[in-house]
């Protein structure tokens, strides 16, 4: 399926048209936010267009080649502003899980496993 979407791709048929779920990065080669065959297969193009298809743990990739970035030079405040979201996320996220273990194991629940259907 994968395959044959492809084919449609390159024959010019757009990914609205086709109705993709479609998630966008910016790929560089040292990224991390996605799989490392797609970091490959994106860098081993060398011009504009799509890459095979690229097989994932849960599902397959198609990735295009868009176009270059142009080279940026974060400013200080930038690196701030990303860096101080970033931890302030993580230590939200890291204070829920630990309320909720938390309640978890201060809950008196018993289960009666042999009264479930």
């Amino acid at each position: 399926e994968a395959e044959a979407l492809l084919e449609r791709l390159n024959n010019g048929e757009t990914i609205d048209a086709l109705g993709l779920d479609v998630s966008e990065y910016i790929v560089c080669e040292s990224s991390t936010d996605v799989a490392d065959a797609i970091v490959a297969a994106v860098f081993a193009l060398t011009e504009k267009g799509y890459t095979g298809v690229i097989e994932g743990e849960s599902a397959y990739y198609i990735a295009e080649y868009v176009d270059d970035v142009a080279e940026h030079t974060a400013t200080l405040e930038e690196t701030r502003d990303l860096l101080y979201d970033d931890t302030l996320s993580a230590a939200q996220t890291a204070a829920y899980n630990d309320a909720v273990n938390a309640w978890v194991e201060a809950a008196s629940i018993t289960i009666y496993s042999d009264r479930l259907n």
